[in-house]
């Protein structure tokens, strides 16, 4: 078996540490936090304690990110959250 030896500065080692130890956090957050997500237009309803039409407006317009897998209507709360935050919708909601 062929040795190597590896010389690094205090500043490299420090920067080599500090990456992978910042990588595995990331990875460990994105295993311990799965996406929220809900797989219906009564689910989303319930947890914006909106009416099942209204939803399905605000899908049908556009005004809601959503994905779907065949025949199941797929939404993420974060995006959903984001959706009305940084939108009028909220607003809209209160007319």
């Amino acid at each position: 078996m062929t040795e190597f030896k590896v010389i690094f500065d205090k500043a490299e080692l420090t920067e080599i540490v500090e990456n992978a130890v910042q990588r595995k956090f990331t990875e460990l957050t994105r295993l311990n936090n799965p996406p929220r997500k809900v797989r219906s237009l009564r689910e989303l309803a319930k947890y914006l304690d909106i009416s099942l039409s209204k939803v399905q407006q605000l899908k049908n317009a556009g005004k809601i990110p959503f994905y779907q897998d065949g025949r199941v209507v797929i939404f993420d709360l974060d995006q959903i959250d984001q959706a009305f935050n940084s939108s009028k919708i909220s607003k809209e909601l209160k007319a």
